[in-house]
């Protein structure tokens, strides 16, 4: 619906995404990876829907077993209920069987229950891997007292403070992840130089590929910096570059 109604979009590129994520997880000992989504934005959003697919995929090729868990919606049981939800549901897989021991890697794209995924790894062993859009400022600073940086594209600042307070917890269990790519802030560089080109006539239909995935990898300034089209959508460009350290 934005492509139909925008001149450029740039998005994640979940496929690569799910790729590390779980390469992540498999590193650590994952055996299970849960994920939960909700019903209601799997169904009205194709991005999220290639989201669970990818991960899905990827665990089968890392041979680590993958469950869905539809989640509960904040819309309708707002966010205490959620996070409740949350809690229930991972105590639930393991009365049921479907999971065992610590090598468990939990993940959600809801925002709303990034914190409750840490205290539930934190306390079971669990592994912690990325919140709904990579980035190092969600998730651990939720939970964790981080000094936040002068400027939010210091990526690398926030991170030694996030360190730092997660090794000043001495009860915490977890096998906690951070995301160092400032990835929203290079697709955003890129966006607004591919803005002046589209206003001056540099970019056109026919060139817009070659020209927008020049804009964001020189944003980028990396070799493991990907952007490819979106689809058949001559308009729209997924990117992705890996990025996640563990901090615990």
């Amino acid at each position: 619906e934005i492509a139909e109604l925008s001149n450029l979009v740039l998005c994640v590129d979940w496929s690569k995404a799910a790729e590390d994520i779980v390469a992540q997880a498999k590193d650590r000992g994952a055996k299970y990876f849960i994920t939960f989504f909700v019903s209601r934005t799997m169904s009205g959003n194709k991005l999220i829907r290639d989201a669970v697919n990818a991960i899905k995929n990827a665990c089968e090729a890392q041979g680590i077993k993958f469950i869905n868990d539809s989640s509960a919606d904040t819309n309708s049981v707002q966010i205490e209920g959620a996070q409740k939800y949350v809690r229930e549901a991972i105590a639930r897989h393991y009365m049921n069987g479907d999971v065992e021991g610590k090598d468990v890697a939990v993940f959600s794209t809801d925002s709303a229950v990034q914190s409750t995924l840490i205290e539930q790894a934190n306390k079971k062993g669990l592994i912690y891997i990325c919140p709904s859009f990579p980035t190092a400022y969600s998730g651990v600073g939720e939970v964790y007292d981080i000094a936040a940086p002068e400027k939010t594209a210091d990526v690398d600042d926030y991170i030694k403070s996030a360190k730092a307070a997660v090794e000043a917890d001495t009860t915490g269990l977890g096998k906690l992840y951070i995301y160092k790519t400032p990835l929203a802030t290079i697709l955003l560089r890129g966006a607004v130089y591919s803005t002046f080109d589209l206003l001056n006539g540099t970019i056109t239909a026919e060139n817009m590929a070659e020209k927008v995935t020049s804009r964001v990898s020189v944003a980028a300034d990396s070799k493991d910096f990907t952007v490819v089209a979106y689809g058949d959508m001559t308009n729209v460009f997924k990117a992705y570059q890996p990025g996640f350290e563990a901090i615990r």
